[in-house]
């Protein structure tokens, strides 16, 4: 009598539905319940290359998913009116369509950061379709394998760097304490100092998207802020620009500095809203 051969059951389906529900996580509009409703989706309409490129994009932990912008509005629309069928196609486009901030106006950026954000979409994509290539062998939460860690900033030691976020203080003695985020791309930090020593002092490479800035208060206290990338960007993107922590505009010298900083962000944000507003 012949044995038949074991069936093989693939975890593909249930580590795509994972893999997607995480990074539904990063949606802040979105409860639990919507995201049970988004899973209803079907996994197996995916290629490893697509799901891959809905990971680069869905994930607002990614440098490319922060700013896929209008991308993960109709996501969350889709899902928020209960449409899965609007989803699915959603979820089935490609990168041009679900990056419309930086590939419909693409001659709008400089040479300098087409190179940047081609760089960060082409390592965040290969790490992504890494990621799903193996994704069943490896252990959630997934998303520690899209994100590189820091580099340690050594060039001042007066600046003593955390691995979480908090607000600092300057130190009496004029030695800047700054507060950091303790993963790659995730906040913005702004220094302050008296109005006689601005400075711009860049925590950037090509591991770190850190910003130090100075500013001081009406009250004359000086402390250390940080922001989330998106958030400041949102800030400064728009007229007046107020400062999201005190309500207050930001000083003109410093709001030059962060827009100068933030350029191609603020390009990308102003087409979303420009967009979204239509």
């Amino acid at each position: 009598m012949l044995k038949s051969s074991p069936t093989i059951i693939s975890r593909r389906p249930v580590f795509c539905k994972e893999l997607i529900g995480e990074c539904l996580t990063t949606h802040n509009d979105l409860n639990p319940e919507d995201i049970k409703f988004a899973l209803q989706l079907n996994c197996n309409n995916f290629s490893d290359q697509q799901l891959a490129i809905i990971i680069v994009h869905l994930c607002k932990i990614t440098d490319i998913g922060k700013f896929s912008l209008l991308y993960n509005y109709n996501i969350d629309k889709a899902i928020k009116s209960r449409d899965l069928s609007w989803l699915m196609r959603l979820l089935q486009v490609d990168h041009q369509m679900a990056f419309p901030e930086f590939y419909q106006q693409r001659l709008g950026f400089t040479v300098k950061e087409q190179t940047a954000i081609h760089r960060a979409h082409t390592r965040e994509y290969n790490a992504a379709f890494q990621l799903v290539k193996t994704g069943d062998k490896i252990t959630p939460p997934y998303s520690q394998y899209l994100i590189k860690p820091c580099p340690v900033y050594q060039k001042d030691s007066s600046k003593v760097l955390s691995s979480s976020f908090h607000d600092g203080v300057v130190k009496g003695d004029g030695r800047t304490k700054v507060s950091m985020y303790q993963t790659c791309l995730e906040g913005v930090c702004i220094a302050e100092k008296t109005h006689s020593n601005i400075n711009f002092t860049s925590l950037s490479s090509d591991n770190s998207d850190m910003v130090m800035l100075p500013i001081k208060e009406s009250s004359g206290m000086i402390k250390v802020q940080c922001f989330n990338l998106i958030d400041l960007t949102k800030a400064v993107s728009i007229d007046p620009a107020i400062n999201p922590t005190t309500s207050l505009k930001f000083d003109p010298v410093v709001l030059r500095m962060i827009r100068k900083r933030l350029a191609k962000e603020i390009k990308m944000y102003r087409y979303f809203l420009s967009e979204r507003n239509k």
